[in-house]
């Protein structure tokens, strides 16, 4: 199959993308214990960029502490820390890979908060089903202070140097939460009806385009649906028309949250493809670009999803974690050698422990330790393994061969 489309240079806003697959935002709990960007992380994700992906969005990053999911998630409230982040993306730029960052919160879907104290906020006091945490519904002074904690996450994403910056708005997390009536029990003017649940997420729109300037690029991050007694396609449709007319300038259609896990986090049992149907239909609702993934493991669904119009980039998350070569793969023309995702989602479930692993590529989380280098001296194996001797007795034992018995030098 000739996979051209794939190769095609895109647009989000003024920004041009070499090609059409992107790496999309996933947790690796690789940060420092004080939430900082760490070396790990750098070596990650400039892994990644050596593979050939026209933009990666970096993982969620939190504008306050008590959003955080733990001690390892990434911050981003620092200037101190700007010539980290410039440094960082200085080194994903020099393989002409553009960079995003995702800033939101964790809303209700955090226990965090509790180590630090503090009480998990959210629209309305509803706790995770999940979590079964504390919650207790923001303030008006609660939501300008994550109004302006966030416009200073965004001023030092812009300062570093990200081509973009991604709102998110999706996995059932705070800004979420706002938008649905699932968790929007409020009785002001953030909730009730559907203009009033849209208010919060508009207006941190309108303050992050105020910010940045018309010809910045943002992307919003939206979940296609809610299964679980949420919110359905066409609410969505409606919100991602509305999304555009406040200045957005694409859309990340992803799905899921914690009380939708197998849709946020897709196994094996879930169809490959899943979202397409979801992002076509709001695709056809808005002018700009929209991007989506849903468990796309095979350059071919990739080609034929673009080819059809269904979506404009294609996303790859875990197939990228399995596999940081994918598209220099299809490029070659060796697809038959893509080391491919199998949706066992160890990648997430275990990443608190040490970081993000996978069971494809052991190299994960290790790219700046394990290092694969030509040996100093080649070697070859001398022959075959001898027979083992039989003993006295009648049985066999082996003889110890030392290193000189078993190779020589070539």
């Amino acid at each position: 199959m000739n996979y051209r489309k794939i190769f095609e240079p895109n647009k989000i806003g003024s920004m041009t993308l070499k090609n059409r697959i992107v790496m999309g935002p996933m947790g690796t709990s690789l940060a420092n214990i004080d939430n900082s960007l760490s070396d790990r992380q750098l070596a990650y994700y400039k892994r990644r960029a050596q593979g050939g992906v026209s933009m990666i969005i970096l993982e969620h990053a939190y504008p306050q502490i008590v959003g955080c999911k733990s001690k390892k998630s990434l911050g981003i409230w620092d200037h101190n820390l700007l010539p980290k982040w410039k440094n960082f993306i200085e080194e994903l730029h020099e393989y002409g890979c553009k960079t995003s960052i995702e800033i939101g919160h964790l809303g209700r879907c955090t226990d965090f908060s509790r180590l630090l104290g503090e009480t998990a906020l959210a629209p309305s006091p509803i706790r995770c089903r999940m979590l079964k945490e504390s919650v207790r519904a923001a303030s008006d002074s609660d939501i300008k202070k994550y109004q302006q904690d966030y416009l200073n996450s965004v001023r030092i994403a812009k300062e570093a140097g990200f081509d973009s910056i991604q709102l998110h708005f999706t996995n059932g997390y705070f800004l979420a939460e706002w938008i649905s009536g699932r968790t929007n029990r409020r009785t002001d003017i953030y909730g009730g009806n559907f203009e009033n649940r849209l208010r919060m997420a508009l207006e941190l729109i309108a303050l992050v385009r105020a910010e940045v300037g018309r010809d910045y690029p943002l992307i919003a991050r939206l979940a296609s649906r809610e299964e679980a007694c949420g919110r359905g396609i066409e609410e969505t449709r409606m919100i991602a028309r509305a999304f555009e007319e406040a200045g957005i300038d694409a859309l990340d259609i992803n799905s899921g949250s914690p009380e939708e896990y197998d849709w946020e986090f897709p196994s094996y049992y879930k169809q490959q493809g899943f979202l397409l149907e979801d992002a076509e239909k709001i695709k056809r609702s808005v002018k700009i670009p929209v991007m989506s993934g849903g468990r796309i493991v095979e350059p071919r669904m990739a080609e034929q999803a673009l080819l059809e119009g269904r979506i404009d980039m294609v996303e790859i998350n875990r197939g990228l974690v399995a596999d940081p070569d994918w598209l220099l793969k299809v490029s070659n023309g060796k697809i038959d050698e893509i080391h491919r995702c199998i949706g066992c989602t160890r990648c997430i479930h275990e990443k608190e422990k040490e970081g993000i692993i996978c069971s494809v590529n052991p190299f994960v989380g290790r790219e700046k330790e394990w290092l694969v280098q030509r040996a100093r001296e080649k070697k070859k194996c001398s022959g075959h393994r001898r027979r083992p001797r039989r003993s006295a007795g009648g049985g066999y034992r082996l003889k110890a061969r030392t290193q000189s018995d078993a190779y020589r030098e070539e």
